[in-house]
């Protein structure tokens, strides 16, 4: 019987971990301005793979942005706003 149980219980834990690392990712981060890292407020964060859009977030008023839930893969970030030249990360 104890057998049975330790047994039981190392497949329980085995499957949680096994199932634990599939799911839904997120990317935060805060966009400043160069030189004086001031936040940018409504900025556009675009997430794209293979040159289409996945899914995107504007910053607040402390340039910070929350995009979720992200499926596991590389992508390519692209940062744009009025008055500031475009910047794109690729390979996230």
């Amino acid at each position: 019987m104890r057998r049975i149980l330790l047994l039981t219980i190392a497949l329980f834990a085995i499957s949680i971990s096994a199932f634990s690392q599939v799911g839904q990712g997120a990317l935060k981060g805060v966009v400043l301005e160069k030189g004086n890292n001031l936040p940018i407020p409504f900025v556009n964060v675009v997430l794209k793979k293979n040159g289409s859009l996945v899914t995107g977030a504007q910053t607040d008023f402390d340039g910070k942005f929350d995009i979720r839930p992200i499926p596991a893969g590389t992508y390519n970030l692209e940062i744009s706003s009025l008055g500031y030249a475009t910047v794109k990360i690729s390979g996230i």
